[in-house]
């Protein structure tokens, strides 16, 4: 709380009404009589001054002018002013006002007479009761009346201590102003080179609470710096990063058109409209000299020399990666074929524009993997059962996956048939589960079915689709290369042409292999669903079988 004093001169207030003569705490809202402190008279307007106590000690300075004004005042029966002086406790933040008939003034001494002069300032001073907070103010102004004497300024000095003891910028109470006598005497002159140091604040200037005094600073002293704290000598280990794994490189092999004189293997590999009796090509001279013609057959034509230079590309297992060498990561690019405009080949199936438009709409399949792309179908025969059979069609699809050109962004890359309940999230499971080693070139083969590389579910890494693009060409014209169905056709065009394998029968559910139904809690992927109604019962089955094979899993791996 800030204290506050009030000092006024009097004069006309019979001519202000009755709100005018009350005078608030600020802040508090408070008559003044409710705050301690006595009514002003009526019998005189006021000229109010409110100082905070960090101007109380220059204010008893000024009082010891204005008694001196007053007792010379009296003794020449002029007129003068009478001071009233009231003390009251305050939260306001403000500092010094003037309370007037018009308005809040800065503060200023009162030069105009006033009616009851000759009353002095003892009766004024005898209508005002003691302070409760205060009880030495009232030994301040409350004084009997002495001979007036010639008057002259004190001095008024700052000691350094006030600022470092209260923290503010507060003025010093001047010698003389501390030893005003009882009444309204005239301040001793003082004169300035025999002025003492000034002695602590009246009590009527005293704060609340005790302040304790603050010694001086004492003087700087550089700092010893403190020994440096030696570095532990038993550090966290930290791993080493994981080591670049080699990759080797792909296996070159000839193609029947092609000469395998230098490459001494073939690429190609014909088998029965089963898939069940499968044969690969291999690499014969047909001249008997150095540096004659070889190439690639099914048994020695004839004509030839029949010298046999080699056999059948023989295509790599991917070994997993040691734990201290970095793997193919898990991010998926996917795409779809639909044939927006194509009626369903039954009766009883949806198209699939209608089976697109319904996992489209629920944001599952395709929709889940990191990107996506669907590709509008074009019209190609189709063999009994459904599927796309003409292979210069999707050779198409692919090219515009490498015009798109995103899923050089991923890790890995999977076509997905419309008609297939495809689960990204379990796909990257089998994937991460590999630790094919980072940069490796592979496609998987996803079920134990005949040839192993079902097309609903095409799974290879982006350096493995790399090295198609650079070699598709070479694929499709190959004598013996462009047989059978897509899935087929690229299977043998991904393994001719040097890329790896990596074997997860497990991958793939699939009615073709009769593999019925979807509670399986591990596959990737289940095919063929050609009814909407179907489509979502198998997710709805395959969702809950994956949560009984968690639940299994769990049990057989506690947590420790």
């Amino acid at each position: 709380m800030h204290s506050y004093l009030y000092v006024g001169s009097c004069r006309d207030l019979d001519n202000f009404d009755e709100r005018q003569r009350q005078i608030y705490v600020e802040d508090l809202g408070e008559p003044l009589e409710s705050a301690g402190s006595p009514a002003l008279p009526k019998k005189s307007g006021c000229r109010l001054v409110a100082m905070t106590l960090a101007s109380v000690a220059t204010f008893v300075a000024g009082c010891a002018v204005l008694a001196a004004l007053r007792s010379d005042s009296q003794e020449q029966k002029k007129e003068g002013s009478t001071l009233q002086a009231y003390a009251m406790a305050s939260a306001s933040p403000y500092g010094m006002e003037v309370a007037t008939p018009y308005g809040t003034e800065l503060a200023a001494a009162s030069t105009q007479p006033a009616d009851g002069m000759a009353q002095g300032m003892s009766t004024a001073q005898a209508t005002m009761p003691a302070q409760a907070a205060m009880p030495e103010q009232s030994a301040v102004f409350a004084q009997p009346s002495v001979p007036a004497q010639p008057m002259q300024l004190p001095v008024v000095t700052q000691p350094a201590e006030n600022t470092a003891a209260y923290g503010i910028d507060v003025p010093a109470v001047p010698q003389s102003a501390a030893a005003i006598p009882a009444g309204p005497a005239v301040a001793t002159p003082v004169q300035r080179a025999a002025v003492p140091a000034a002695p602590a604040l009246p009590a009527a200037a005293a704060p609340a609470e005790p302040v304790a005094s603050v010694a001086p600073a004492a003087p700087l002293v550089p700092a010893t710096p403190l020994p440096a704290t030696p570095a532990p000598t038993t550090a966290a280990p930290t791993k080493p990063p994981l080591k670049t794994p080699v990759i080797p490189p792909p296996q070159k092999c000839s193609w029947a058109n092609e000469d395998c004189h230098e490459t001494k293997c073939c690429s190609n590999i014909e088998c029965d409209y089963k898939f069940e009796n499968c044969q690969g090509f291999k690499c014969y001279k047909k001249d008997n000299f150095d540096g004659g013609f070889a190439g690639c057959k099914p048994g020695p034509p004839g004509g030839w020399t029949g010298q046999l230079l080699g056999g059948t590309i023989a295509p790599r297992e991917v070994p997993k990666a040691p734990a201290d060498t970095e793997t193919q990561g898990t991010s998926l690019f996917c795409f779809s074929v639909v044939m927006w405009n194509m009626p369903p080949p039954q009766g009883w199936q949806n198209s699939e524009k209608e089976l697109a438009n319904n996992w489209k709409s629920q944001g599952l399949g395709i929709m889940h993997c990191d990107e996506h792309m669907i590709v509008d179908g074009m019209p190609a025969p189709r063999s009994g059962w459904g599927s796309t059979s003409n292979i210069d069609v999707f050779i198409k699809y692919w090219q515009q996956v490498r015009d798109d050109g995103r899923y050089k962004k991923h890790d890995w890359v999977a076509k997905v048939d419309t008609d297939a309940v495809f689960f990204p999230n379990r796909l990257k499971m089998h994937l991460e589960s590999y630790r094919a080693p980072k940069g490796t070139r592979a496609f998987v083969l996803n079920n134990a079915y005949r040839f192993k590389f079902l097309g609903a579910l095409e799974v290879m890494t982006k350096e493995a689709l790399d090295l198609y693009f650079e070699n598709a060409d070479r694929c499709s014209s190959g004598e013996g290369g462009h047989s059978g169905g897509e899935d087929y056709y690229m299977k043998v065009c991904l393994q001719g042409i040097g890329v790896d394998i990596i074997t997860d029968t497990t991958l793939l559910f699939d009615k073709y292999a009769a593999q019925d139904g979807c509670n399986d809690g591990w596959a990737a992927a289940f095919h063929f669903w050609k009814k909407v109604s179907s489509w979502n019962y198998c997710h709805t089955e395959a969702l809950n079988a994956q949560k009984a094979h968690d639940n299994q899993w769990n049990a057989q791996h506690p947590q420790t």
